[in-house]
This record gives C-alpha cells, structure tokens and sequence, in this order.
C-alpha cells in the first residue's frame, strides 16, 4: 500500500509561499541584500521565474522515491533566499507521504523548481538545473540518504530524529 499524494494549484498569493518574498534575519527583521551570490532560476517553459540569493556549496542528490525519479540535483537555501518573479500563479504543489513537504513544480511543463522542506519547514529546496549562470560540475556533490529519514516507514534508518507516524501501513 502505498500513502496518497496531492496535487493543487497553487495560486502566488497561496500561503505555502508566504514569508518567501524578503530577506530576513533570526528575528524576522528585513535585512539589507548582501553580497550574497545571485542566480536567476526558471521551470523548462520560462513561465515560473524567481530569484535565489545564497552560496550554493554542496547540492546534494537524494535516494527517496521522488528525488530517485525527477533527478534533481538540489541546494537548500532559507526561505528569505527566494523571490518570485513571476509565473506564480503557474505554480501546483504535490504532496505526499507525511503531506508536510511542499513540492512546487510548473504546472505547464511540470519542472520542480523548489521544494518546501518537511525537515527544515523554514527552507526551500532549489533545483539547481533550473538556475541560469551555475555549472553543478563546480561544486561537490553530496549524497543523502532520503529513503532513510522517512517519517512513515517504521523500518527507515534512523537518521531522521523527528517522531514516526502511528498507523502507516506500506513502502515509501
């Protein structure tokens, strides 16, 4: 048995995105910009366009069942880091497994572009093919161990400290 997923529009003023629009500190204060390195991202059509303001030093790639399948390589970044230019009102959202991760993807060409973290819920996930101007064979990549920190699966590795929801009944 395999747990539901969800797919839904997801309409720029959806508050999946709030928060995502400014950068800020510790306290919720705006900051200034920074000399922050600066990448210009978008979904395979053009139509989902944003801004991503941080140093990308490790992606990472990902053995779950959804990263295995889309290929991502991903970067995480605070929410403040990210900008929509445009296409928001473009954007759908799937979820699944524990329905706490936000998977944003173009609903034209169907590319993720981010993702919202279950782990880490004030962090996106950024695709970094999506990003113009950044070659990923510049950087170490980083593998992580997706399909072990599983929230459902009792069998998971225990590499994921969060609690385990009671009542699962299948894979992952």
């Amino acid at each position: 048995m395999v747990s539901l997923a969800i797919t839904k529009h997801c309409p720029a003023s959806n508050p999946l995105l709030r928060g995502t629009f400014r950068l800020t500190n510790a306290r919720g204060q705006q900051q200034q910009e920074t000399s922050m390195p600066t990448y210009r991202g978008a979904c395979h059509c053009g139509a989902v366009t944003f801004r991503l303001m941080s140093d990308i030093a490790e992606p990472a790639t990902c053995d779950c069942s959804l990263c295995r399948q889309r290929n991502a390589l991903m970067t995480k970044a605070h929410e403040g880091a990210l900008k929509m230019l445009g296409g928001g009102e473009l954007l759908s959202v799937y979820e699944w497994n524990t329905h706490r991760a936000k998977h944003f993807f173009c609903s034209r060409c169907s590319i993720d572009t981010f993702h919202r973290k279950r782990a880490a819920p004030d962090h996106f996930g950024f695709n970094v093919f999506c990003l113009e101007d950044f070659d990923p064979a510049s950087v170490a990549v980083r593998a992580t161990e997706g399909i072990g920190m599983s929230a459902m699966d009792p069998n998971a590795r225990t590499q994921w400290p969060g609690p385990r929801e009671v009542g699962w009944r299948g894979t992952v």
